[in-house]
């Protein structure tokens, strides 16, 4: 119905039953989840690797690219 509020979109339950192996990539400096969300996901999805890139924001394949590609290379590798 027109003028009302969506619904909020929250799937944190849901993520507890990834089965997957899982990388979280976050920068200090994202202004659209950023780590406070990055840390929660990480908390509650088993297994979950989170890296914290320190000089980037929401693109940190663009801000950090050697930092970003080592972190995705080494979570990578292990899935030969």
């Amino acid at each position: 119905m027109r003028g009302e509020e969506p619904a909020p979109f929250d799937v944190r339950e849901e993520l507890r039953s990834l089965a997957v192996p899982t990388l979280i990539v976050s920068g200090v400096h994202d202004f659209f989840g950023g780590t406070r969300w990055a840390r929660l996901a990480h908390e509650i999805i088993p297994g979950s690797r989170l890296a914290v890139l320190e000089e980037s924001g929401h693109m940190g394949h663009l801000e950090q690219p050697g930092e970003f590609t080592r972190v995705v290379a080494e979570f990578a590798s292990q899935w030969r």
